[in-house]
């Protein structure tokens, strides 16, 4: 079986972030609908920045919604590189600031460490992610 990609060109990169806040809305109510609460599971670095901007204003039940990091930079929550910032900066402030967020970063030492550490509390989140 081979997976051939859907492919989606868009006129500018205004235009892709407002696509894909559509369709991580349309995910996460689905997965809120469904199950009662959705999960949502973000990249840092700052190419996400106006994604995050467009779906911090969407009407979701917000308070349903858990929201994660798929990759974290090993600093304090405070440091303009770290992902988590980000996150809370960008994403969860308007009608988004209700979601539950589980950053990554702890008291941990080493990344390797904070891994292992943070790993038990997302693993109680229901799979498969909705987006």
């Amino acid at each position: 079986m081979t997976f051939q990609p859907e492919i989606h060109r868009h006129a500018d990169f205004t235009a892709l972030a407002r696509s894909l806040s559509d369709w991580a809305q349309a995910l996460l109510s689905a997965g809120i609908a469904t199950r009662g609460q959705a999960s949502l599971v973000v990249p840092g670095g700052r190419t996400p920045a106006p994604w995050f901007d467009l779906l911090s204003q969407a009407d979701l039940a917000w308070e349903r919604v858990r929201v994660t990091l798929s990759d974290e930079r090993w600093v304090d929550a405070g440091n303009t590189a770290s992902n988590e910032r980000l996150v809370r900066e960008r994403l969860l402030r308007g009608k988004a600031a209700a979601a539950l967020f589980a950053g990554l970063r702890n008291g941990a030492a080493t990344a390797a460490e904070g891994a292992h550490e943070a790993w038990p509390s997302l693993q109680a989140w229901q799979r498969p992610f909705d987006v």
